[in-house]
């Protein structure tokens, strides 16, 4: 296991960068199928367009409460090292 991240908040950071860049795929996704659908005059491609947007929106909520969660950890840590 070369590549395994064993500290805990390294493992969060790559967690965390991980969800948002999904989120970012999720919203390109979303724009090129919405394009799609409009040009092709399909509303089955437009309404998965919007479907996968709110794939994103579910997904950077998620992603923004576990970021949370991991800055007040490494803050609460940092304050009982003081």
């Amino acid at each position: 296991m070369g590549n395994a991240v064993s500290s805990t908040p390294e493992r969060e950071k790559r967690i965390i960068r991980t969800s948002w860049t999904g989120v970012g795929v999720n919203v390109l996704l979303s724009v090129f199928k919405a394009a799609a659908g409009l040009l092709s005059n399909s509303i089955a491609i437009v309404l998965d367009a919007v479907n996968n947007l709110s794939d994103a929106f579910s997904a950077s909520v998620t992603s923004k409460s576990r970021s949370r969660r991991a800055w007040r950890s490494r803050s609460t840590a940092t304050s009982a090292a003081s």
